[in-house]
């Protein structure tokens, strides 16, 4: 990736905040989280300890809800491409009237002063010119907001984009701003894309979620694709499954970089952990690098919800969570499943015949909890070294009799 380019703040026209210029420096990889590799635990078996202690709780008041006191700060990654150089309007203005349009129910509309987005406009280097047309193109909105924006080279850099974005001074500012100014709320990151066509009033949605779970450390609603778009279906389906999953193993599912959320600790004007934390395999994954580093928190929680999802673009590779493969990946993608080494010895030792193993030795069992049911559930079980095994096979029994 190379050096960042010139950055500064276009705020002219955004009544919420001052024009501001920034030092250079500030895009400059943040080194305050650098110190030693932490140490990946897993929360399987604290979740499966707890399973046999749930209680049915006495529903909430509405009237609680609407005493909810939340801060959400918004993180928006806007690739530009010469193509976008033609429009008069700007990508971010269309980004912000639509999230007035459509992020809350009417009843929630008190909210929009409790949100800000940050724009991290990016692109080559060589479409600089491009990234910098786009960057001073006017942006009116009653939604606080800041931009800027920097170049990378060759392979786009998502986790890198996403770290940038969340290190920047911007984002820190308006954390600082929210403490300053509401120092009794907490405050929440939102991760969303440029490409969102409905928010769907998935804000409302997750202020339901938080009166539900009181401030889970992460949540997600997940997306669906428009309606004109021939994987409508594909896309509710992939969605149901995935909300299937978490209802049994909160973190044995994917939370999409294109909608969820992280409760910022107190004091932090920052998340700590990181995108672009080094693992030794799947380093092309955004969101469970992140929520890897998160789940070590004291009291973590992860919800998954049914309810109202982002309405995105359809992406040029799509993967979807029934094909076995994809969602088994996705179930180890946050390390809280543990092998036993007579397992992974003889998965790898058959790889030469058995090309799933290549993929990794966690793959073909995990392939198998959805795919063979003549295998038995204790002969799975035998296979993992950690008791969360539990939450792990019955996401599996509740996933294989919803595509039934």
């Amino acid at each position: 990736m190379s050096p960042f380019s010139q950055t500064k703040v276009s705020t002219s026209d955004n009544h919420s905040h001052k024009e501001k210029k920034t030092d250079p420096s500030a895009m400059k990889k943040q080194s305050k989280n650098d110190g030693g590799k932490k140490t990946e635990h897993s929360r399987t078996d604290q979740l499966a300890a707890g399973v046999d202690k749930l209680s049915i709780e006495v529903p909430k008041s509405t009237s609680d809800r609407d005493q909810i006191k939340v801060k959400i700060l918004i993180n928006v990654p806007v690739g530009v491409t010469p193509e976008m150089s033609g429009p008069i309007e700007s990508h971010c203005q269309t980004f912000l009237d639509l999230l007035r349009r459509t992020a809350f129910k009417p009843e929630d509309e008190f909210r929009y002063k409790d949100i800000a987005v940050v724009f991290g406009l990016n692109g080559k280097e060589s479409e600089k010119g491009a990234i910098e047309t786009e960057f001073h193109k006017p942006i009116k909105s009653e939604i606080a907001f800041k931009s800027f924006h920097f170049t990378w080279e060759k392979n786009i850099p998502f986790r890198k984009i996403r770290e940038t974005i969340k290190e920047h001074e911007h984002t820190r500012d308006f954390v600082k701003q929210f403490r300053t100014e509401s120092p009794e709320c907490k405050i929440y990151y939102c991760f969303f894309d440029a490409d969102a066509v409905d928010f769907n009033h998935v804000l409302s949605s997750y202020i339901d979620v938080i009166h539900e779970h009181e401030y889970p450390t992460v949540m997600s609603t997940g997306y669906v694709f428009p309606k004109d778009s021939e994987n409508r279906e594909n896309s509710e389906r992939d969605r149901q499954v995935r909300i299937k999953t978490a209802e049994h193993f909160p973190l044995g599912t994917y939370y999409p970089e294109a909608n969820f959320c992280v409760l910022l600790p107190d004091g932090e004007d920052t998340l700590p952990e990181k995108f672009d934390y080094p693992r030794d395999v799947n380093n092309d994954m955004e969101s469970p690098i992140l929520l890897t580093q998160v789940k070590t928190r004291e009291g973590f929680k992860a919800v998954f919800a049914d309810k109202n999802p982002v309405v995105t673009s359809p992406p040029k590779q799509i993967k979807f969570h029934t094909n076995a493969r994809t969602w088994a990946i996705s179930a180890s993608a946050h390390r809280e499943l543990e092998f036993t080494d007579e397992y992974i010895s003889k998965t790898q030792k058959k790889g030469a015949n058995d090309r799933r193993a290549g993929i990794g030795a966690f793959i073909p069992l995990l392939m198998d909890l959805l795919n063979n049911t003549k295998i038995t559930e204790e002969e799975n079980r035998k296979h993992f070294k950690t008791p969360g095994a539990d939450l792990v096979l019955q996401a599996a029994g509740a996933v294989r009799h919803l595509m039934e």
